[in-house]
C-alpha cells in the first residue's frame, strides 16, 4: 500500500506522513532509529529532494511587472555602521504580503550610508509604501538606530504615519542553516515574487543600480547548506 517501506527487513507504513518528523521518529524508534534526514525525506515523506543539500536556483525566481493590490507592507532594515570602503552595505527591503501569505519584494536599497541617511531613507520608504510594520536589526549600534528612528517618526504627521513602534530584531536562536532552509522552502513552494526591476541610485557608487539584478547574482551564488 501507499507509504509502505522496508526498513531493517521489516515493513513499515507511515500513516499521515506530514504528522511525523525525523526527530520524532528517531526518539520513538518507530523505524529502527532512522535518523538520516535524506532517507527520512525519501522513505517517509515520499519526497526525493534532499533537505540537507538544497540550493537556490534561477527557476525559483518569480518576477512580476506590477505590484498587486491589497498588500500589507513591511519594511525590513539590516543596517551597517560605516561608509568606509571595506564596510558592509546597509540593506532595506519593502515586502508586501497578501492574504495567501505570498511575499512580494517591491522596493528597497543596498548602499553604504551614514546614520542620518539610514533614518531618512527608512522614513522615505515607510511613508511611500504606508508600511504596516518596521523590523530593524538591533545588534550593536542598531539599538541606537531604532531610538533615532522612533524620535524621527514622532515628527511625521499622523495621517502619514501608518506604522507603530519599531520591532527590534535581535540575535536568533535558530541556526543560520535552518533559516536558510526555511527561506529555501518558501522559494521552492513559489511563495516569493520580485518586481522585474527595482532601480536605486547608490550614493556610494555614484550610479543607478538595479537591485533585482544584483540580488539575483547573490541569490544564485548563495552557499549550499
Amino acid at each position: 500500500p501507499d507509504g509502505e517501506i522496508l526498513w531493517h527487513n521489516k515493513k513499515h507504513i507511515c500513516v499521515l506522513p506530514e504528522h511525523f518528523t525525523i526527530e520524532g521518529i528517531g526518539k520513538e524508534q518507530v523505524s529502527g532509529l532512522m535518523k538520516n534526514p535524506d532517507e527520512f525525506n525519501l522513505q517517509y515523506m515520499l519526497n526525493p529532494d534532499s533537505p540537507t543539500r538544497k540550493k537556490f536556483t534561477r527557476g525559483m525566481i518569480q518576477t512580476i511587472s506590477r505590484v498587486p493590490e491589497g498588500l500589507n507592507y513591511y519594511l525590513c532594515v539590516d543596517p551597517a555602521d560605516s561608509e568606509e570602503k571595506r564596510a558592509c552595505y546597509t540593506a532595506m527591503k519593502v515586502i508586501g504580503i497578501d492574504h495567501d501569505d505570498n511575499w512580494y519584494w517591491v522596493d528597497g536599497l543596498f548602499d553604504k550610508i551614514d546614520d542620518r541617511q539610514r533614518i531618512d531613507e527608512a522614513l522615505f520608504l515607510a511613508k511611500k509604501w504606508r508600511v504596516f510594520e518596521i523590523l530593524w536589526e538591533n545588534l550593536s549600534f542598531g539599538r541606537t538606530d531604532c531610538r533615532n528612528f522612533e524620535r524621527a517618526s514622532r515628527l511625521v504627521p499622523p495621517h502619514l504615519r501608518t506604522w507603530g513602534s519599531v520591532r527590534e530584531i535581535g540575535a536568533s536562536k535558530t541556526s543560520k542553516d535552518d533559516r536558510i532552509l526555511g527561506l529555501n522552502d518558501r522559494y521552492s513552494r513559489r511563495k516569493v515574487f520580485w518586481l522585474e526591476k527595482i532601480l536605486y541610485y547608490s550614493k556610494f557608487e555614484g550610479k543607478t543600480i538595479d537591485l533585482v539584478e544584483a540580488q539575483e547574482y547573490e541569490f544564485l551564488g548563495f552557499p549550499l547548506v
